[in-house]
Order: structure tokens, then sequence, then C-alpha cells
């Protein structure tokens, strides 16, 4: 039956009949890219960057040359991403290094598992104003509450967002899958954040330990040191501010 076909499969299917006609696909610029797909020229250039389309250039002005086939692939690119998939997972679907319909039937799992921890955080929100007398919120008792309910499987939203995408950001979920046991960590929600928090404080405390280790040297205070480290911060700081904003579809 036509309704119980895989969703990829009627993605390739729209790529198939844009160009089934038999006719050289048209080249176009970026900007009507861009028109075309609803995405920004920053955005468009960093799904390039990252590997998921490869307009060819021209050779003598190096200018890219968008065709019809890339256009579609955006258009798959953004029906992934608001089903919020990593650009990193989109990329092996687009290569077929993953099936998508079994990548999907994993990712649901997850968004329904974020989605029960939002409604305990509202369920949560919601006592909190009930129970507040006199506008004094008493933080040990919530606290306690939240731990009991965790204890019994009531999860509740987790500060993992940034985590995630610094994971992206640094290629860790790649590094990681190119291991014998890199896969657990990807099908397993669980050890994939844990991985994921621990990879994130490692990194982040390497400048923190080198600073402290400055400040408290035995020879004196390292100026040099202390200004390349802080030098070393805003440049990786700034840099992911930049693939958070372009990454946010």
């Amino acid at each position: 039956m036509p309704n119980q076909m895989p969703l990829h499969y009627w993605i390739c299917l729209g790529i198939r009949k844009q160009s089934s006609d038999g006719q050289r696909s048209m080249q176009m610029r970026i900007s009507e890219v861009a028109e075309r797909t609803g995405l920004s020229i920053s955005n468009i250039r960093f799904y390039e960057k990252k590997g998921l389309i490869g307009p060819q250039r021209e050779k003598e002005s190096n200018y890219r040359n968008y065709t019809d086939e890339d256009v579609m692939r955006l258009k798959r690119i953004i029906l992934y991403r608001k089903m919020d998939l990593p650009v990193e997972t989109i990329g092996r679907i687009l290569i077929e290094e993953e099936d998508a319909n079994h990548v999907l039937k994993d990712h649901l799992q997850v968004l329904l598992d974020k989605q029960q921890m939002i409604q305990n955080s509202v369920d949560l929100c919601n006592k909190v104003i009930e129970d507040q007398i006199d506008g004094v919120l008493d933080v040990e008792y919530y606290l306690n509450y939240v731990k009991e309910e965790e204890e019994k499987g009531n999860f509740f939203a987790m500060i993992d967002d940034v985590v995630e995408e610094f994971a992206a950001f640094t290629n860790f979920d790649r590094f990681v899958g190119s291991t014998a046991m890199g896969w657990r960590f990807f099908t397993n929600p669980v050890l994939n954040r844990i991985i994921n928090v621990i990879w994130f404080l490692l990194f982040i405390s390497i400048p923190i330990i080198g600073i402290i280790d400055d400040c408290l040297d035995e020879n004196g205070f390292r100026v040099q040191s202390l200004v390349l480290w802080i030098i070393w911060i805003l440049v990786f700081g700034l840099s992911f501010l930049r693939f958070h904003r372009k990454s946010k579809f």
C-alpha cells in the first residue's frame, strides 16, 4: 500500500520527479536557491561546508552553480531539521550510510522522551504556582520532590541542548562513531547524553585548569600564558556561537 512506504522513499521520489524529464538541470545562483528554499545564504553555505550539498563551481569565476537537485536536497535537509534531527545524522542519511526509516523511528522515541520531560516540567511549574503561600518558595522541598519523582522514572527537562550542540560542533559524534563501541553511544540516548556531558566538561576544564595553574605558579604570575588562554577561550567561544546561529534553522 502507498501509505506504508517509508518517508525517505517519498522524499527520494520527489527528487526523481524533478529530474525525470531528461533535460539538463537548470543552474542557478545561491540567491535564487535561498529564495526557493527559504533558507538564508549563510545557512546554505553552512550545509555546503558540512558536505550536505556540493554545488559545482565555474572554472573562471569560481561562482557556485546550483541545480534543481541541490534545491530538492536542501528541502530534504529542511524537513529533517524540522524533525530536530542533528546535522551530522542528516549527512549520514543523505549518503545512505544509515537507513532513514530506522533513524526516524529511533529519533521519534527520543522526541517522545523529551516530550514527557517537558510535561513533567509543566506539572512541576503548576505545582509550584498552586502551592505558593505568601510568595515564599521552599526550594529544598521542591528539589526533594523532583528527586523522588526522578527515582520513580519521571524525569524532568535537562540542560543538555548546549552539550549536544557542542558535541556536533567538535565532531565528537563522528569520532566516537568510528570506534568499536561508538554505535552503543548513539543508539542509547542515556549513554549518548552521559558521554556528551563528560566530553563537554572535559573540554571546558582544559582552559580553566590552565588559568588556575598560571595564577598559582610558584615562579610567579605567568601573564603571557594567561593571555593566550583568554584568547583561546574567546576564539573558541565565538566560533561556537557562530556555529550555533548557523545550525539553528
